[in-house]
């Protein structure tokens, strides 16, 4: 088996930094505590320090940004690369709350060679604003011992570079306890090529079974089991700002970053959605809630940006936005429909356009909302009046609508809402009696006797009801 782990150097800061286009040094502590944990380059550049106090490294950067951070959002974070990762990676297992390991060899074909399958996951973590070292290793141990020292230039498979690239590696690399790696060194021990040169039959007594339980399982000869990682059904990311935002431009931006997620959890899934779950959430009072709906299922970023924006451009929500900025935002997806094998044709198929019109039917709900764009169903029901009704587009499919009560008649283009009284005595009577008695379960009763007849110059749908009265119902064309 071949490994890659991926080890992510500044999780906490890349987690607040990816949101926002504009930088600002930032330091972050642990919650009850005064003492700053984790800082971007900026803020070191201005001379704080880890582990140094918070009022300190504030008079040294008035303009320092300083957050809470609890550690549980690393392990959050992580398992939400876990699931981006399943796009390159059949078993992905997580290693504390900043690296994961990844079963590479059973894929490489599939990309073509470790460089087809490592170029775009190098590239996708780029894009997602995550610093991270990476290394392949023929053994667990071996890629995270290698990745948390040194960084993957160029994928290769040669054991014996690995090898001697593990040999290299100072003690400090490894996951030796740091008790035992300060009485190695007084012996003269500094990297693990020297502790591997040891017969195991003299390390055990001075170092106990566990560190040749773990040496045996850095070169292979002693199984190391790892949990797999199971992604949850629905996909759920949140994202939390440095500072409070309020334009359109700068929510996008960050939304941008939760979409190429979505995109890739959706890839993995070999599924699509058609609702969107938007919450902005405010330093002050409740969070908003946005929906948006596609007419059919899709999983492209780019379709999902679209319509985010024409909701998010509604004068109300913006003029919202305005008032109370917002300091996080949640992206959240329940329902999940699988997508068709889309297949290349020689010929253009008038099946094709299908989705074009599904994009137009999305982003005119998107900007005139759900309501304003309705399409005609028919319903199965023999009174007119009844026959049919609004429904969403989204909710009718091809073939799935009943055929019209009484397709076998003349039936008229235009259909009165409420019929009239007929006051016309000359009347041509062309087609008829068709009588409709019907509708006794809902209280609507209705028994009526139809017929298209002339009126004058016009053609008319008329019946006439149980007590012998004419209404007209319609006029043809």
């Amino acid at each position: 088996m071949l490994w890659l782990y991926l080890h992510f150097t500044h999780l906490p800061i890349d987690l607040l930094e990816r949101g926002t286009e504009t930088r600002r040094p930032l330091a972050l502590h642990l919650p009850g505590q005064s003492r700053v944990q984790w800082l971007n380059q900026l803020a070191a550049d201005a001379g704080v320090l880890p582990g140094q106090r918070l009022n300190t490294a504030h008079c040294l950067c008035p303009e320092l940004a300083i957050q809470s951070y609890a550690p549980e959002r690393s392990l959050c974070a992580l398992r939400e690369l876990a699931q981006w990762a399943g796009r390159y990676s059949g078993f992905i297992s997580l290693a504390g709350d900043n690296g994961l390991w990844l079963e590479v060899g059973t894929m490489r074909r599939l990309f073509g060679g470790l460089p087809g399958l490592y170029d775009p996951l190098s590239q996708d973590l780029q894009n997602q604003g995550l610093r991270f070292h990476a290394a392949l290793g023929y053994t667990p141990l071996a890629a995270r011992w290698l990745a948390r020292h040194a960084h993957l230039d160029a994928p290769s498979e040669d054991a014996q570079r690995m090898l001697t690239q593990l040999r290299q590696l100072p003690l400090d690399a490894s996951d030796i306890d740091p008790q035992l790696q300060e009485k190695m060194q007084r012996m003269g021990l500094h990297t693990l090529g020297q502790l591997l040169d040891l017969p195991k039959a003299e390390l055990a007594p001075r170092f106990g079974q566990p560190l040749i339980q773990m040496l045996n399982q850095l070169m292979g000869t002693l199984p190391h089991p790892l949990p797999a990682y199971q992604p949850p059904a629905i996909f759920e990311r949140r994202l939390d700002f440095i500072s409070e935002i309020s334009t359109l431009a700068q929510i996008l931006f960050a939304l941008r970053k939760l979409l190429v997620e979505l995109m890739g959890w959706l890839r993995t899934q070999l599924c699509g959605t058609d609702q969107l779950q938007l919450t902005l959430y405010h330093r002050d009072g409740p969070p908003t809630h946005c929906t948006c709906g596609t007419a059919q299922a899709e999983y492209r970023d780019s379709e999902f940006l679209a319509l985010a924006r024409l909701q998010l451009e509604q004068p109300a929500l913006r003029e919202s936005l305005a008032e109370r900025p917002i300091c996080g935002i949640r992206l959240r997806v329940e329902q999940r429909q699988s997508l068709a094998e889309s297949q290349t044709e020689l010929f253009r198929h008038p099946g094709q356009e299908t989705q074009k019109h599904a994009q137009l039917i999305a982003r005119l709900q998107a900007k005139l909302g759900p309501q304003a764009v309705q399409q005609l169903a028919i319903r199965d029901d023999y009174r007119p009046e009844h026959a049919w009704n609004y429904q969403a587009p989204r909710s009718l499919q091809a073939g799935t609508c009943p055929p019209p009560a009484g397709h076998h008649s003349l039936r008229p283009l235009w259909l009165l809402a409420t019929p009239l009284p007929l006051h016309h005595t000359t009347r041509q009577l062309l087609q008829g009696p068709e009588r409709l008695c019907s509708g006794w379960w809902d209280n609507h009763p209705v028994m009526r006797d139809y017929y298209v007849a002339r009126l004058g110059s016009q053609q008319a749908w008329i019946f006439r009801d149980e007590h012998n009265r004419w209404f007209i119902h319609g006029w043809f064309a």
